[in-house]
């Protein structure tokens, strides 16, 4: 077996190159809190108590409203970061802010953003 069959990369060796450093330049960390949607459905809001229940005055799970599909979870960024251990470090020192969970997920700065981040930064405006 030649070189080419086991590591089709190296046909395009240039290209793999590139996308490369295409997708590991200027990377800034997001800040995200998990977050849950509701729908309309079968269960009543107890304003009392902030919570769903059933006719029966039972409380239900916001797992059981996710299974059933009356509910969803999604991500909502609240900062940036230059780095994952800043990111990590001020969410972890304020993390009973988020009791549903909390994330730093790595994306690429698009165009001057990083640049625009670090200066703030050195500015003190953040972090």
């Amino acid at each position: 077996m030649d070189d080419l069959a086991r590591d089709p990369t190296i046909r395009h060796r240039r290209t793999h190159d590139h996308l490369f450093r295409d997708f590991t330049r200027d990377p800034i960390f997001l800040l995200q809190t998990k977050r849950y949607w509701y729908a309309q459905g079968p269960y009543d809001w107890d304003s009392d108590n902030e919570e769903f229940s059933d006719e029966d005055g039972e409380p239900i799970s916001r797992d059981r409203l996710v299974e059933e599909g009356y509910a969803g979870t999604y991500w909502d960024t609240i900062g940036v970061f230059l780095t994952r251990e800043d990111g990590e470090e001020w969410a972890a020192a304020r993390g009973y802010r988020w009791p549903d969970g909390w994330r730093v997920y790595c994306i690429c700065a698009e165009g001057d953003l990083v640049h625009v981040l670090a200066a703030a930064t050195l500015e003190g405006r953040y972090g």
